[in-house]
């Protein structure tokens, strides 16, 4: 298939079939691929993004060139491409701050706090992230109020200050139902429920998940769903309902393969791997917890490790692989202290402490 642009308003208008005439507009084919981006279909809109970007860069466009290197870089960190997202998205900002593009280097600054909280790197991604509460003034723009407020929620909930993360949930939520924004509904409600779960509240945490799902649904949000569905698993682990949990997680790891979404495989074979490992079946739960951790080591996933080398740990206990198991929880340790973490370097501490005592009864000690 060739190309032509068109000498007419080449920004907008281009030729995609080389017949000379049949046209087709640039802003409804950024629209289909926003909705292909919507429903899962992440390669394909990439593809069409792509596509947007070498009209641009034809007609020597730079700024709505950059603009497409964002959506681009949004894709690529979505699907866990990360290196190749911070590339585009470092290229896009040095060119939107020449134009002074408030809106699309909030953007940037949200996407590349995103991959620094998932790599514990918690600094770096509040520094982001206050970038873009800074310029919110300048936009003045409801949903990006609503996600910056989302950006701030979930690095505290990382860093495990619960009464902080909760208070910008909050604010996420009131903003976004003042404003009928119903994505960032979903994702608010999700959060909190995430919060009442901490706190053991789990009849609320149980309503709040299935309010998101329910929201996520309602919009197409294909990855947004694939969170949901996590949440309701853990649910189901808490209460013993581990085959409940099981097929969920499958339903999971499934949307998360049509998406290509790397990080949603690795949380997902991570969580099917703790409900095999609760139902006792040692031996699939070590290959799904080691698909997890081959996938969550690639791409520097270290908010996530720790938790998947603890449950590495336990199934070789399981299945007395002592050495193996010690230096799994060893590795848990090591990160948790990377990642400040006391809890789970107390949790890896525990278990190394309940390996050493196998190792000494195995030896006659």
């Amino acid at each position: 298939m060739t190309r032509r642009l068109h000498r007419y308003k080449l920004h907008v208008l281009w030729d995609l079939w080389g017949e000379g005439k049949r046209y087709f507009a640039g802003t409804i084919h950024k629209k289909r691929a926003e909705v292909l981006e919507l429903i899962g279909e992440w390669s394909r809109a990439l593809g069409i993004y792509r596509e947007i970007l070498d009209v641009y860069e034809a007609a020597s466009l730079s700024g709505p060139a950059a603009i497409q290197r964002v959506n681009m870089g949004r894709v690529m960190y979505k699907m866990g491409d990360h290196e190749e997202a911070i590339a585009l998205l470092k290229q896009a900002e040095e060119i939107l701050k020449k134009l002074d593009e408030s809106k699309n280097l909030s953007d940037i600054y949200s996407h590349l706090g995103n991959i620094r909280l998932n790599q514990a790197r918690y600094q770096e991604a509040e520094d982001l992230f206050r970038k873009r509460l800074d310029l919110n003034a300048r936009v003045n723009n409801a949903v990006v109020f609503c996600a910056t407020y989302g950006n701030l929620g979930n690095l505290e909930y990382a860093r495990g200050q619960l009464e902080k993360s909760e208070e910008w949930y909050r604010r996420q939520l009131e903003s976004a139902v003042r404003e009928g924004i119903k994505e960032y509904q979903a994702v608010a409600i999700g959060a909190m429920g995430c919060i009442h779960a901490q706190r053991e509240e789990y009849d609320l945490a149980l309503k709040a998940f299935q309010d998101f799902l329910g929201l996520a649904r309602t919009t197409g949000d294909t990855g947004k769903i694939r969170v949901a569905l996590g949440n309701i698993g853990n649910y189901h682990i808490q209460f013993g309902q581990y085959a409940e949990a099981r097929e969920i997680y499958r339903q999971q790891l499934a949307l998360a393969e049509r998406m290509g979404e790397k990080k949603g495989i690795c949380l997902a074979w991570g969580n099917l791997a703790k409900a095999s490992h609760r139902l006792g079946q040692e031996q699939r739960a070590r290959e799904e917890i080691l698909s997890a951790i081959a996938i969550g080591e690639k791409m520097g996933l270290k908010y996530f490790l720790p938790e998947q080398y603890l449950l590495l740990a336990e199934v070789r206990l399981a299945l007395n692989l002592f050495p193996e198991a010690k230096g799994a929880a060893l590795r848990a340790r090591e990160l948790a202290i990377e990642n400040g973490d006391p809890d789970d370097e107390k949790s890896a501490q525990e278990l190394l402490d309940a390996i050493s005592a196998k190792l000494i009864k195995q030896s006659g000690g």
